[in-house]
């Protein structure tokens, strides 16, 4: 892990409190518990996923720790994640490709490679458009402040500014439940009666958020058949 990267320097102190804990830390035990996948589990101990706070509370609270004091680090953790957002269309931020690998884990060689390959690298290109046309419809919009997107949608102000640059990581079902949230909390702000390029620009952001989840959801049935062939 890199010392100067505050999501590792985050982890690696999860990572501390996980090994207090002794066996209820562990992957099987502290999955069950807090409802999460063992690839969410590893990927928060190395320093790849920032925990969602209220998975986050129930991990802590598993392992015996301070939910107030994680509370308030995970909240210092977002405010050094978050990032201006690019002023120029033409700007993309760094974060969807990234994104797409850390999320679906790195290509393994066997029999599933170069379908997975494949989806990855599908899902990487489908979130790079998908996160530059939700730019689109923001700039449209009238570059909206987060807390007033949260009072049209079931989104909080730190949510909205989460999922619209890829910090919150859930299940395909979910990421896209929230995507469409997103983008029917931006069309709030739109023109009464949008040109015919805004309204498609929307409809395409829809379908490629559709897209996304579809690619996340076989790429994550890939990785189960991997990982069923590994051996014990």
């Amino acid at each position: 892990m890199d010392p100067e990267n505050p999501l590792h320097a985050f982890a690696r102190e999860l990572k501390e409190l996980r090994h207090e804990a002794g066996a209820t830390g562990g992957p099987k035990p502290t999955c069950i518990a807090v409802g999460i996948s063992r690839s969410t589990y590893y990927a928060w101990l190395s320093g790849k996923q920032l925990p969602e706070q209220d998975l986050l509370e129930r991990a802590v609270k598993h392992w015996g720790g301070d939910t107030r004091y994680w509370t308030r680090r995970r909240s210092q953790m977002v405010d050094r994640l978050t990032v201006e957002l690019p002023q120029d269309v033409g700007e993309l931020p760094a974060h969807p490709v990234d994104v797409a690998f850390d999320y679906l884990g790195s290509v393994q060689a066997d029999e599933y490679e170069a379908e997975l390959n494949a989806h990855l690298i599908e899902q990487s290109k489908a979130l790079t458009k998908f996160y530059y046309n939700l730019k689109g419809v923001y700039i449209a919009a009238g570059r909206p402040r987060r807390e007033s997107v949260s009072l049209k949608t079931y989104l909080s102000p730190q949510a909205v500014a989460d999922v619209f640059m890829g910090h919150i990581f859930k299940p395909p079902e979910e990421t896209y439940r929230d995507h469409c949230e997103l983008i029917e909390g931006l069309s709030y702000f739109l023109p009464a009666t949008p040109d015919r390029h805004l309204t498609q620009l929307v409809e395409e952001t829809r379908d490629l958020a559709k897209k996304v989840a579809e690619n996340a959801r076989v790429a994550e049935e890939l990785r189960a058949l991997k990982d069923s062939l590994r051996p014990a």
